[in-house]
């Protein structure tokens, strides 16, 4: 389930470079309302919940979620900008990306 959301998260920032880059200054903006970081939090909710059963399973308990959610962020942006720049190459990109987060993570 995580690869399909590292899948589905690369494809679309690589996609969407000004959408990801709107969301970038919304995760930074300090003057953010909570109700507004809340309801962009929604829309990963999955990966919320794929954090929380990797954190529960024993996997890496003494790592904050929000610290592994932003190391994930983090990885899949670089591997999106590397898919963005050498489409033909996005399988590679996201296979490595994810492997690299995954044993990172397990």
């Amino acid at each position: 389930r995580m690869r399909h959301v590292w899948n589905n998260y690369v494809d679309w920032g690589a996609a969407n470079p000004d959408q990801l880059i709107v969301m970038h200054k919304i995760k930074v903006w300090e003057g953010l309302k909570p109700e507004v970081r809340d309801a962009l939090m929604e829309r990963f909710a999955e990966l919320h919940d794929l954090t929380m059963n990797v954190i529960n399973e024993g996997r890496n308990k003494e790592i904050p979620q929000d610290f592994l959610i932003a190391m994930f962020s983090s990885q899949a942006e670089t591997t999106m900008q590397f898919c963005k720049l050498n489409p033909s190459e996005s399988k590679l990109y996201k296979d490595k990306g994810f492997e690299m987060f995954w044993n990172g993570v397990t």
